[in-house]
């Protein structure tokens, strides 16, 4: 993989485990409603952005799994937390390389959400079998899925094709731009690190 690639990835992994620790410390003390909806649907915006930029199979997975360790460093190990992610971020591995149309990009997002939520919803239940999730057993795992993913379906086909959009023009930039865009993806990825320590 090249140097290019490697920093995007920590700059999209970072940028996302800082939404998930910042914004959704607001969200969640705030008593909203469903506020793993709301960063579900960011999450997979920023995955669009990248996705137009790193076009590998298995990059979307490595941004999660860096947002998975950002979120483990800056705000502890909550297992439910750290599994979303990483399932999200696999999901819609998964399925931008089986929907590789950029004119189905919304459709990308809406099923990456679903498979998203159902990776999370029978692994937590029949993997790790987590004591929460196997006391309501399938029938949780199907409310979650069908209210919960299908929120995030909706947000996320808005997001996707917006954040691919995005993408394209980064990609434009850092085309033209090379060094002003490495310099600015390090110092980024940097100060996400710096306030996330803080």
């Amino acid at each position: 993989m090249s140097k290019r690639n490697i920093l995007l990835i920590l700059f999209f992994g970072s940028l996302w485990g800082f939404s998930e620790v910042f914004l959704g410390k607001a969200l969640y003390s705030s008593n909203i409603h469903y506020p793993g909806v709301i960063l579900s649907i960011l999450a997979l915006g920023i995955l669009g952005i990248a996705y137009a930029l790193i076009q590998k199979a298995g990059a979307m997975a490595l941004i999660a799994v860096v947002a998975t360790i950002f979120r483990l460093v800056n705000a502890g190990p909550f297992f439910c937390h750290l599994l979303a992610i990483f399932s999200l971020g696999v999901g819609f591995d998964i399925v931008m390389k089986l929907i590789k149309e950029r004119k189905f990009n919304w459709l990308s997002g809406a099923l990456s959400a679903w498979l998203g939520y159902a990776l999370f919803g029978f692994l937590i239940t029949y993997v790790f079998r987590y004591h929460y999730w196997i006391a309501f057993g399938l029938p949780k795992v199907i409310k979650y899925i069908g209210i919960e993913g299908s929120l995030a379906a909706l947000g996320s086909a808005i997001t996707v094709m917006m954040g691919y959009r995005i993408g394209e023009n980064f990609t434009r930039f850092f085309n033209s731009k090379p060094k002003s865009a490495y310099i600015g993806a390090i110092g980024f990825t940097l100060s996400f690190w710096i306030l996330g320590a803080l």
